[in-house]
């Protein structure tokens, strides 16, 4: 984004750049620029308003970065989308010129006394508490599995807990988080190359429906149907992501979300507990509960249409496929469409981006409470694996791994070792 280039060149002309260098919010940027690379680093994860997954990189920041922190991970992303995928992005951006304005930042920035560090020997996991998310990929491998996780407030726990010491302390309203989504408790989830459960990317008015959340009675956020969905809501309105465990290949997180529905229905929990196995499997398990009966609907959204499979569902796109298989009984599948509608720059008025995501509707009976537990297997679209998630007390097998959600912790079991979050 040239903004970003223009925003550091700023620092570097003021005292800035010493508080910078000395431990500042940018001295992680890249750490999670890293871990919102989608397998194969071309595309990124596009939570939030994201023009589209391949608009994400910057060369120039890149480089800032690999030169201030002396950092040759950063040195290699921006080499290597330097001369591997900008040239896709010229022509497949929706968003002209794209990167072109801030190249001379690249020139400016680049060291060459930074060697480039290939990333492949990063840790695979990584949590980010100020936004609350949690990514896992099963390597660093161009057709690795991926997902990626979150839960937080808008703009972060930091943004939102200082807007309101403002607000609190000085009348002052702070709070930019327009671009942030109702998304708490999405995920998107990649494989072979290919973007299976996706989210919507850029949005003018937002809504929960456009993510892979849970609705109730088909409803999703209270304030939301508008660019900026969290403005002048109460600061109660938090959602947050804990029990973060990355440990022996899994990956456990839980996302708490009740608070961001309107108060008329009444809603005390909605808990989605999500586990990353070794080998890239998910397990979503939601737990939901209202003052009275209602009906409750996990949603799938992919780029292409679901398949049903004896009783499964089959999500394909390009070389990438994985099974859906819902363990709870008793749900009403149906498959719809989602248009998704947005002007993303004031550069180019002209410009809307119109996308339509293939949604699967997996809804409750009206119930007051509900538990609904999800695997996703991820595999190959030419020669998949056979879907082996079955339905056991508390949790789901795999065969080679087992989830188990018991009162007092969540047990994974790979092969003959047990551990228990």
């Amino acid at each position: 984004m040239p903004w970003l280039a223009i925003y550091v060149d700023l620092l570097e002309r003021t005292e800035g750049l010493d508080w910078w260098r000395r431990g500042s919010f940018l001295e992680n940027t890249f750490t999670w620029r890293l871990h919102q690379c989608a397998p194969g680093f071309e595309e990124n994860v596009d939570h939030g308003d994201c023009h589209d997954r391949r608009s994400g990189h910057s060369v120039a920041l890149y480089y800032r970065l690999a030169a201030a922190y002396g950092d040759g991970r950063a040195q290699w992303l921006a080499d290597r989308v330097a001369q591997q995928h900008f040239w896709r992005e010229a022509y497949a951006s929706g968003v002209k010129p794209g990167v072109m304005p801030e190249a001379f930042y690249e020139l400016l920035w680049y060291d060459p006394s930074v060697s480039p560090v290939d990333p492949a020997g990063e840790p695979t996991a990584a949590h980010f508490p100020d936004l609350g998310q949690v990514t896992a990929r099963t390597s660093w491998a161009d057709d690795a599995a991926f997902v990626s996780f979150k839960a937080a407030p808008g703009g972060g726990h930091t943004a939102w807990e200082t807007a309101e010491r403002f607000r609190r302390d000085k009348g002052w309203d702070t709070l930019s988080a327009g671009h942030h989504h109702p998304d708490a408790g999405g995920f998107v989830l990649t494989a072979r190359g290919a973007f299976l459960a996706v989210d919507c990317g850029y949005s003018n008015a937002k809504r929960a429906a456009e993510h892979n959340l849970v609705l109730v009675d088909g409803q999703g956020w209270a304030g939301e149907g508008r660019y900026h969905v969290y403005k002048d809501l109460p600061f109660e309105s938090q959602p947050r992501l804990h029990d973060v465990a990355i440990t022996d290949g899994w990956v456990h997180a839980v996302a708490e979300s009740a608070a961001m529905f309107d108060p008329a229905l009444g809603v005390r929990r909605v808990d989605r507990t999500l586990v990353v196995t070794p080998r890239g499997r998910l397990v979503l398990l939601d737990r939901l509960a209202a003052d009275e009966p209602r009906e409750w609907t996990f949603l799938l959204h992919s780029d292409w249409p679901a398949d049903p499979v004896d009783g499964r569902w089959a999500i394909r796109s390009g070389p990438g496929m994985a099974w859906l298989t819902t363990l709870t009984p008793g749900l009403d599948v149906e498959q719809t469409d989602t248009t998704i509608e947005a002007n993303p720059t004031g550069s180019t008025p002209s410009l809307r981006i119109e996308k339509t995501l293939r949604t699967l509707r997996i809804s409750t009976p009206r119930v007051a409470e509900a538990v609904l537990l999800t695997a996703l297997e991820p595999t190959g679209a030419l020669d998949p694996d056979p879907a082996l998630a079955r339905s056991i007390p508390e949790g789901v097998d795999f065969g080679d791994e087992q989830v188990r959600f018991a009162e007092d912790a969540t047990v994974l079991t790979a092969g003959d070792r047990v551990t228990r979050i």
